[in-house]
């Protein structure tokens, strides 16, 4: 579906902003945040997107595109994104290895597949907990990718970030640096 941004302030924004070394102006922030009915449209345009789609399973949301990703995509928009952002959708959807699939096809070649999923401790959120060794085990030269990064954030108290190091530098399970 399309990404939301419930509970992000103005204050907040423009804090996310700096800390980034965004420049953001107040009045800026305001018009973004007002604009968006509630979706993330407007911060990707802000970010430098010149068009934003969305995929969905219903037009609830008024999705640019409908796609019930337990299904291949049939639309023709493989390869045709720079940046492709999955919030939080795949450990919803039942298939989820075709769905993964479906969605590594998305960025044009050089683009960038950015997905983010609950790791642990959300039981009951989906139908999948994954772990932190699926992205190195997927979105590889195997598979066409060049690997980026892979990071646990702790969301309670202070979000703290963990890189989760290769398999290749480690032994045994997935471990993290600070």
């Amino acid at each position: 579906g399309r990404q939301t941004i419930y509970g992000i302030t103005k204050d907040s924004f423009i804090r996310i902003a700096n800390k980034f070394q965004l420049p953001l102006k107040d009045s800026q922030a305001t018009e973004i945040l007002n604009g968006s009915d509630g979706y993330a449209d407007g911060i990707y345009r802000w970010l430098g997107a010149t068009s934003v789609d969305s995929f969905d399973y219903s037009s609830y949301e008024k999705a640019t595109h409908l796609w019930d990703m337990n299904d291949q995509l049939s639309n023709g928009v493989a390869g045709q994104y720079d940046f492709v952002f999955d919030g939080g959708t795949l450990e919803h959807v039942f298939n989820y290895t075709g769905a993964l699939r479906e969605s590594m096809t998305l960025p044009r070649v050089g683009g960038i597949l950015l997905s983010g999923t609950p790791a642990n401790s959300y039981l009951g959120h989906g139908f999948y907990q994954l772990g932190p060794d699926l992205p190195f085990a997927v979105l590889n030269a195997h598979n066409g990718y060049t690997f980026g990064q892979a990071l646990l954030i702790e969301m309670r108290y202070r979000s703290r970030f963990y890189e989760i190091l290769p398999p290749s530098v480690r032994e045994g399970r997935a471990l993290a640096s600070t």
